[in-house]
């Protein structure tokens, strides 16, 4: 559980551990749906990266993340931003958390 602005943002992990991969964001979507949960934001997932793995957060480590409408997270591709659609990076697997 982190608090996060104004508001409590609690980390669930994904189906069967606390970080997951996919083939697509819309398959890790509906593997947070499973567990009554949804994919983080670009805002959160950035949140949480500052924070680090050590006081609640999770790091990105260099990795493509699934965001909500089938978007892609790609931390090291900031210019002009760091979300990409799913063919920008070249289809590749996408890690993804869950939270509420």
């Amino acid at each position: 559980m982190v608090i996060m602005g104004n508001r409590i943002l609690v980390l669930v992990g994904a189906p069967g551990s606390s970080i997951n991969q996919a083939p697509n964001p819309s398959i890790a979507k509906q593997a947070c749906q499973m567990v009554q949960a949804r994919l983080p934001t670009e805002n959160e997932y950035e949140y949480l990266s500052i924070l680090g793995d050590w006081n609640g957060g999770v790091s990105l480590n260099h990795m493509f993340w699934a965001l909500p409408d089938r978007q892609v997270l790609s931390p090291d591709t900031r210019n002009p931003t760091p979300v990409r659609s799913h063919a920008e990076v070249q289809f590749s697997p996408v890690n993804f958390y869950c939270v509420k």
